[in-house]
């Protein structure tokens, strides 16, 4: 599992080096120019590569949201590796979509955001003492 990881982040590095070299877009930049394409043409664009939502969700989905937090209130904290059903279609499509194997209780974690990933991500490449 660390010897991919480190391979991906190099790759990664590769990529960014290359990106410098010709210009070419990172893929957030190209889907964000797809967006606006789609909205210059006068079609709904619902972003999720922002932190905020681009758009109100709708009241049925915010009452919903409301209902479950209620039925959670009281100190009710998601598991620390993240919820165990996420974890499995994790390692289910890691299985498909990069042919690695991966167990979900121990080989993969779920996190808040990307700077928590990069946090518990880069010890094992970096190997710190």
């Amino acid at each position: 599992m660390h010897h991919y990881f480190a391979t991906r982040v190099q790759g990664l590095w590769k990529r960014t080096q290359t990106v410098r070299e010709t210009g070419e877009p990172f893929g957030t930049e190209v889907i964000m120019e797809m967006a606006a394409a789609m909205l210059s043409k006068g079609e709904k664009v619902l972003l999720h590569a922002e932190s905020v939502s681009s758009t109100t969700p709708p009241r049925y989905l915010m009452n919903e949201q409301q209902k479950a937090l209620k039925a959670k209130a009281g100190g009710a904290v998601a598991p620390f590796l993240g919820e165990s059903r996420l974890r499995e279609a994790i390692a289910k499509r890691a299985k498909w979509f990069n042919g690695i194997t991966v167990d979900p209780e121990s080989e993969v974690l779920v996190t808040a955001g990307s700077m928590q990933a990069i946090y518990f991500a880069m010890p094992s490449p970096l190997k710190p003492r």
